[in-house]
């Protein structure tokens, strides 16, 4: 399938560390870290549970400066945060965007990145020449839109385009397999996401406009 990426958003995410343990509360020597694993190029765990990308390179550094062993704590987005109530973990290393209500129950670092985020349609979809957020809003109506359980991304589309078909995934890899083989029309998400995906054999003739 040939997939285009249609427009930026004009939101953007900004990952954190939440809820930063300092080396005192770590416990025996060990900061346990809970990040989701599945989101290419930040969060990349293999079948061995070994953790890698952006993110992993964030939290090993902080394990370093605070003389600490990193262990990953490898499960999906949407309960990343719940897990901090039943002692998971010390800390989330991950995509969370800042929020009133995550604010309640976390505590947030300063941002050390932001992703643009993207919505990304097939080349023959007749979504695909549209420019403006206003466009999709009226041409995704009652369409199949893909998104990550429990991301701002997902209560974007919630709040703004009640009207379309959500469907919601709790891996990444689950959104861009459907949004391939056409089981869903669109799919919204952060760059990272994209830049991964494009050059994959399922999208290996993709064209990208913004």
């Amino acid at each position: 399938m040939i997939i285009s990426k249609i427009i930026k958003s004009a939101l953007a995410t900004s990952l954190l560390v939440s809820a930063l343990a300092t080396a005192a509360s770590a416990k025996d020597g060990v900061l346990r870290i809970g990040t989701e694993g599945d989101a290419p190029k930040f969060s990349m765990a293999d079948p061995n549970g070994n953790v890698t990308g952006f993110d992993a390179d964030i939290a090993n550094g902080i394990c370093a400066e605070l003389k600490l062993k990193c262990e990953f704590v490898v499960q999906t987005f949407s309960s990343l945060v719940p897990s901090m109530d039943t002692d998971r973990f010390d800390v989330i290393i991950s995509g969370l965007g800042i929020t009133a209500e995550r604010q309640k129950k976390i505590d947030y670092s300063i941002p050390y990145a932001t992703t643009p985020l993207y919505f990304v349609v097939a080349k023959d979809s007749p979504l695909a020449g549209l420019k403006s957020l206003a466009e999709i809003e009226k041409a995704i109506e009652g369409k199949r839109v893909g998104v990550v359980t429990g991301t701002t991304y997902a209560k974007f589309i919630e709040k703004r385009m009640p009207s379309v078909d959500l469907k919601t995934y709790d891996a990444v890899t689950q959104q861009t397999a459907d949004l391939a083989s056409g089981r869903i029309d669109v799919a919204f998400g952060d760059s990272p996401t994209w830049m991964d995906f494009f050059p994959r054999p399922m999208a290996q003739t993709s064209r990208r406009s913004t």
